[in-house]
């Protein structure tokens, strides 16, 4: 193996990694949107304002938003408020 079939090889990794990353971050931002209709159909209209919020934060800043819509809340995701609430107090 050369090394520009390395970085072919390489380049294609990246290519796919990306593609799937993507993929995931329209997928968290549908899910929001979801979640946000459902919200305004049983008439909690703050809730579903709060998912917009997350909706438009994904897809602004992805890679700080899939890493915490993957860890699903918990409070151990560095962007969470309570962990910067609690960093802050200590």
């Amino acid at each position: 193996m050369t090394e520009v079939d390395k970085a072919m090889l390489d380049l294609k990794v990246q290519k796919r990694r990306l593609a799937d990353y993507q993929r995931k971050v329209e997928a968290a931002a549908a899910a929001a949107a979801d979640k946000a209709r459902q919200l305004v159909a049983a008439r909690s209209r703050d809730r579903a304002l709060v998912e917009l919020r997350r909706k438009k934060y994904m897809v602004r800043y992805p890679a700080v938003a899939i890493d915490c819509t993957l860890s699903a809340g918990v409070p151990s995701c560095p962007h969470s408020r309570t962990v910067r609430r609690a960093a802050a107090y200590s």
